[in-house]
């Protein structure tokens, strides 16, 4: 019943079991599952273009050029942005958010994966920087914004300082800001 509708992108727990089943379940209950796709709304004369991408192949993978996952990013990256509005604010929903070093077309990109390190013994020691550059919170960069959300999941059924949390954003069109007057010269 959202008023612009429900939009997500899957994730590897999503997958684990039945990939197929979930993707099913997804799309005949009309929840917006983008996977390799953009949906737009208009959200008070305002375009917003929301682009999810899927979760990716074997990227836990590692071959002898080392991590495989970051160049899957790039290129699952590079392909959405293909379908890029460049008049509207660009969302991007990504489950790894390692993603964000390679989305500079989107303003906010929106992920989880981490589950806010899920075992954490202070705010910067444990899980959470141990295995991701980002893990927990907000994080910006060269005008654009990444969000990591904790997620409600679990790997195991343990979480120390690292609480589940679904995250509630507003977002806000910015003032257009007037620049200095100037005089034509006589």
């Amino acid at each position: 019943r959202a008023r612009h509708g429900i939009f997500a992108c899957e994730g590897n727990h999503d997958l684990m079991q039945n990939g197929d089943l979930f993707r099913d379940h997804m799309n005949g209950a009309s929840l917006g599952l983008l996977t390799n796709e953009a949906a737009s709304v208009l959200v008070h004369g305002h375009r917003v273009q929301i682009m999810g991408l899927p979760w990716g192949e074997a990227p836990m993978a590692r071959n002898s050029a080392g991590n495989r996952r970051d160049s899957l990013h790039k290129s699952l990256v590079t392909k959405i942005s293909a379908k890029s509005d460049p008049d509207a604010f660009r969302i991007l929903l990504a489950h790894h958010p390692h993603v964000f070093d390679h989305a500079h077309d989107f303003p906010l990109t929106l992920s989880g994966h981490t589950h806010g390190g899920q075992l954490m013994l202070s705010q910067n020691i444990g899980g959470g920087p141990s295995l991701y550059r980002y893990w927990s919170g907000i994080y910006q960069q060269e005008g654009r914004a990444l969000c990591v959300s904790n997620g409600v999941g679990n790997w195991f059924p343990i979480r120390v300082g690292a609480p589940a949390e679904i995250v509630h954003l507003t977002l806000r069109a910015a003032a257009l800001k007037a620049g200095p007057t100037q005089r034509p010269s006589a």
